[in-house]
């Protein structure tokens, strides 16, 4: 703790803005203790484990590790002998040279000389670790076939607490440093454990104070990208959007939605062949159906109108017909996640997705069930 303050107190002095967050990185490592030959891998961990990443041999008692990097990223220094572990440590590569004295004694930590972000890092991670230990004994203790169900209660109770406390002590960390790139860091690292109040916290306020920080923008697209791959599943609500229909009168999906029984969102293109061959069963349902309550909202990923328009006259398709003319960048396709085509939702009343990706008669059956 003592190298840790010592640390602050020098950073202080160059204050702590954050001057760049892209460009290369050198890892100058100096080994104690160690011997000439030995190899030194640099992993990145993850949820499977550590992931080989470059590899270095110790001349002189010094190894290098340099490369591009975009934003601080943990990585892992482990020392083989003989190809086998036998030592390492943790350091937050950045853009910048960074200087490390690495040990081969377990019990010392390396020291990363006037670089705050390792500092801090070494501050969160202190904690971190302690916290996790705590939980060791009471985890063993539940693989136990011997425990009562009270005790297996309790020991719950008191995993359930100590997990608690590890992500209060990762919020509050961030919190305390979002203007460093330490926290960005971090977040990125530990949001897949967060709920979705913290991250929702952490996120607004990393988005105030940085929002270029890469590890704030790969963990938002991520979540945004898993977001969309549930967008559409059963059960979930739909998403609304507004988008022109062929006169160029703006359209909002929820209107649609709230004045009938079922809609189905139908995405398909003049171009596609199997959206084509689809269509006269979506017509026979639409005739069926209409008048119990059935509307379907087609929307095209055309970008040329002539095509788009012709299609639909041709094709005879009378209900509503919706495009923006960009193609496959058409923002409602994009909206719902839509890789490929034809693809449909068929949503209820109270915006409840009920199927997806009906075809042929079992678009007819479903319709059938939920209309009768």
């Amino acid at each position: 703790m003592k190298r840790i303050a010592a640390a602050f107190a020098a950073m202080a002095m160059a204050g702590t803005a954050i001057c760049q967050t892209s460009g290369r990185f050198d890892l100058k490592c100096t080994l104690m203790g160690g011997a000439d030959g030995d190899t030194i891998v640099m992993a990145s961990p993850g949820s499977g484990g550590l992931t080989p990443v470059d590899t270095a041999v110790v001349r002189k008692g010094t190894f290098v590790f340099s490369g591009e990097i975009d934003g601080g990223r943990l990585f892992i220094l482990v020392g083989l002998k003989g190809g086998i572990p036998t030592y390492g440590t943790s350091v937050v590569a950045e853009p910048g040279v960074i200087n490390v004295r690495m040990y081969t004694d377990p019990e010392r930590e390396a020291d990363v000389v006037g670089n705050m972000t390792n500092s801090l890092w070494r501050l969160f991670s202190t904690r971190d670790v302690e916290i996790v230990a705590e939980t060791h004994p009471y985890a063993r203790a539940m693989s136990s076939q011997q425990l009562s169900a009270q005790q297996r209660k309790s020991y719950q109770s008191t995993l359930d607490s100590l997990t608690t406390l590890r992500m209060r002590n990762i919020v509050d960390f961030v919190s305390e440093h979002k203007e460093t790139l330490a926290a960005d860091v971090i977040f990125e690292m530990y949001s897949p454990r967060l709920n979705g109040a913290d991250i929702e916290k952490l996120s607004s306020m990393l988005a105030k104070n940085n929002p270029q920080l890469p590890g704030y923008k790969r963990t938002m697209a991520r979540i945004e990208q898993e977001e969309m791959a549930h967008r559409t599943d059963v059960g979930r609500k739909f998403t609304d959007f507004e988008c022109a229909d062929k006169d160029g009168k703006m359209v909002r999906l929820s209107d649609i939605v709230k004045s009938n029984k079922v809609t189905l969102l139908d995405f398909w293109a003049s171009w596609c062949g199997p959206c084509r061959m689809e269509m006269p069963t979506v017509r026979k349902a639409y005739d069926a159906f209409k008048a119990k309550g059935l509307e379907i909202v087609g929307v095209s990923l055309d970008s040329n109108k002539s095509s788009w328009q012709g299609a639909v006259q041709s094709l005879g398709l009378e209900w509503i017909q919706l495009s923006d003319l960009k193609g496959w960048r058409c923002e409602p396709a994009q909206l719902y996640g839509i890789h490929s085509i034809p693809s449909c939702l068929l949503i209820g009343q109270d915006g409840t997705i009920l199927a997806k990706d009906l075809r042929g008669e079992q678009l007819i059956m479903t319709l059938l069930k939920v209309l009768k």
